[in-house]
């Protein structure tokens, strides 16, 4: 399958651009890079983290890829930064200083694609002021070990891949890491919501590896809608109710886009 990851940074710039976003870019990429987080590998990563992703550069790639023949099966896009609702209610990403970019765009850009959209930004009425500096942060997955199994890491894929070709083709998924009129916090540790979607992700990694330990399944998975259910309310504890990460747009169908894969190496096919 084509699979192809964006990840979306956009800090404002100016004195008071965002720190945290940047922290997430780095929690973001080591995630997904595991083996775990689906082993999306360089070439399938593109990193806007200048703010300087736009439509055009959405709609440009898909282009050539229909042009070369090789249409994209899947797109996840993380966005991390400054967001607000426009005076008439639709959602808004400033992807660059003084440029936004609204969801209904990118919707209609990818309609024929699945698409998984996780965005941390706020969801106020206009534009809001946000920032500050971060210092002192923790890093929830260190990049991946270039040594770990590589076969473990194609298994993985395999899975990973397998999962996402369940779902209908042109199924989307959106996630926001509040509701309609809230705004998005940030912490030591970057976007409150992203870090507890990963840390979430993380708890469990740790608890199907456990499970492996007295079962014979062949492997464990997470589907994105459990995680950010999950990360949703550890969200709302934390910032006494005010904050409410948000299932925006999902589909009806069983089968859900994944974001954990764990599998019981033991039981692994390792082609031997």
């Amino acid at each position: 399958m084509n699979r192809k990851l964006f990840i979306i940074i956009s800090d404002g710039g100016g004195v008071n651009a965002l720190t945290g976003v940047h922290l997430d870019e780095q929690n973001y990429i080591n995630f997904f890079k595991s083996p775990e987080g689906g082993a999306w590998k360089n070439d399938e990563i593109l990193v806007f983290n200048n703010n300087n992703f736009s439509l055009q550069c959405l709609s440009e790639f898909l282009h050539v890829c229909r042009l070369n023949g090789t249409a994209i099966d899947y797109i996840m896009m993380v966005y991390c930064g400054h967001g607000f609702t426009d005076e008439y209610g639709n959602i808004q990403f400033q992807v660059q200083p003084q440029i936004n970019l609204s969801l209904n765009e990118i919707l209609v850009t990818v309609s024929d694609i699945r698409l998984l959209l996780i965005a941390d930004s706020c969801r106020a009425v206009y534009n809001l002021h946000e920032g500050g500096r971060i210092r002192g942060v923790q890093q929830l997955f260190q990049p991946s070990d270039e040594r770990q199994s590589e076969i473990y890491a194609n298994i993985c894929r395999q899975i990973y891949n397998e999962l996402i070709m369940n779902t209908p083709q042109n199924m989307k998924t959106i996630l926001f890491a509040d509701s309609y009129g809230e705004t998005a916090a940030e912490n030591r540790n970057g976007g409150l919501y992203s870090y507890q979607l990963l840390s979430t992700a993380k708890n469990m990694i740790d608890e199907f590896n456990e499970r492996h330990q007295h079962t014979n399944v062949r492997y464990y998975d997470g589907d994105i809608i459990s995680c950010h259910n999950i990360a949703s309310r550890k969200v709302s504890n934390l910032t006494n109710d005010t904050q409410h990460p948000e299932i925006y747009w999902r589909c009806r169908s069983v089968a859900q886009l994944p974001f954990v894969v764990c599998p019981n190496w033991h039981l692994q096919d390792l082609g031997e």
